[in-house]
């Protein structure tokens, strides 16, 4: 394996119309975000009404996530109960809920403050499961944190997840929810040697780019085994990802 010494390295080219293309395209992800974490309804979430808002309590989450702050718990039991009214006319509130424990997935964001939270939540008594997403962040003027509830209750997306009969499951999210998640943290990252991103326009593959682009086949794989790493932590599938290690070739010079 090539040394990593990026002193070393010679300096790549500028790419104006690159960094012009990764801007917008962060520019795009910030929008869906807001559309998916950030937009207010008529049933908006406020502090002072919180406790007071019907939800379904997840029998193991404080045991199962030590240390989540009351005011996420209330939230997330009440993002449950309104995904499970958007599936059956009446919901139970006693009804039995518990957090999948092979399927809890925490990262802690250092630089952005954000604790990240990824699990799969069952029923039993109804046979359904869904797959909830949330952040929060000790500091609350935090810029990073998402300007609404930070909580996100899909229906499953993968059919190895579900151990109930299936069934038409109805969220409120857009289909690419689930990459715009993926699009806004591989960004928190801290990769050391490469960034990682994921465009719109190619939803289904993760490109890398490496600080140089004098890489040898198994420092390529490194870097796509450290990316899907990433991947897993935030509760997805590698597998649902194809990943892209740029090379020199994949630069227009000509348009530089």
């Amino acid at each position: 394996m090539k040394s990593h010494n990026l002193s070393e390295q010679p300096r790549q080219p500028i790419n104006y119309l690159v960094i012009g293309f990764v801007i917008m395209q962060l520019i795009f992800i910030a929008a869906i975000l807001f559309s998916v974490f950030g937009t207010p309804n008529s049933d908006a979430i406020l502090e002072s009404d919180l406790a007071a808002r019907p939800h379904v309590t997840i029998d193991n989450l404080n045991s199962a996530i030590p240390n989540l702050p009351a005011s996420s718990q209330t939230i997330i039991e009440y993002d449950l109960f309104e995904i499970i009214k958007n599936n059956i006319s009446e919901v139970n509130i006693n009804t039995a809920a518990e957090l999948r424990t092979n399927s809890i997935k925490t990262y802690s964001f250092p630089y952005q403050q954000i604790n990240y939270i990824s699990a799969i939540v069952d029923l039993p008594e109804l046979q359904q499961s869904y797959h909830i997403f949330h952040e929060y962040s000790e500091n609350e003027n935090n810029p990073y944190l998402s300007p609404n509830s930070g909580t996100i209750t899909l229906c499953l997306g993968d059919e190895e997840e579900k151990i109930y009969p299936d069934f038409i499951c109805k969220d409120i999210y857009e289909p690419n929810t689930r990459h715009a998640i993926v699009a806004n943290y591989i960004g928190y990252f801290d990769f050391k040697y490469f960034s990682a991103f994921l465009y719109f326009d190619n939803p289904d593959t993760i490109v890398i780019g490496p600080a140089s682009y004098d890489n040898d086949k198994s420092t390529e794989d490194q870097y796509i085994n450290e990316v899907k790493n990433a991947v897993e932590s935030l509760g997805f599938s590698p597998d649902s990802y194809k990943y892209h290690v740029r090379t020199a070739a994949d630069i227009d010079y000509n348009n530089l």
